[in-house]
């Protein structure tokens, strides 16, 4: 395995392989950016982020991070709250939104479908 792996380092093709992957999370996250700062904008409040796969969000103070959650699962879309990770009290509700496991084709569509579930107002 080893020296599967030097060849695969020698032929470039693991820069090759890095190149690719930064292209496509470039474009899943300035998909997920532009959504949450244009539809999304008046329910979720983008957390900054300059690294990783995803994208940590607040909601809106009268929605409900578990109802929202719920709402999603239905509509086959998985993410996890935020209020189980802040040490701070109260913890603030959200929404950390991932984009490394879905295609990007299959986000703008993911998008809308929470857009129209926050538009909803799951209480």
């Amino acid at each position: 395995m080893q020296a599967a792996l030097a060849g695969f380092i020698d032929d470039g093709l693991l820069d090759k392989h890095i190149r690719r992957g930064q292209r496509v999370y470039a474009e899943r996250h300035r998909l997920l950016t532009e959504t949450l700062s244009g539809p999304l904008a008046g329910d979720l409040t983008a957390l900054t982020t300059n690294a990783g796969l995803h994208i940590a969000t607040l909601l809106r103070k009268e929605l409900s991070e578990d109802k929202v959650m719920q709402a999603a699962a239905e509509h086959g879309i998985g993410m996890m709250g935020l209020q189980h990770f802040f040490h701070t009290s109260p913890p603030q509700q959200g929404l950390l939104l991932g984009f490394g496991a879905v295609r990007t084709t299959d986000l703008p569509a993911a998008l809308q479908a929470l857009g129209g579930i926050l538009a909803a107002k799951p209480k």
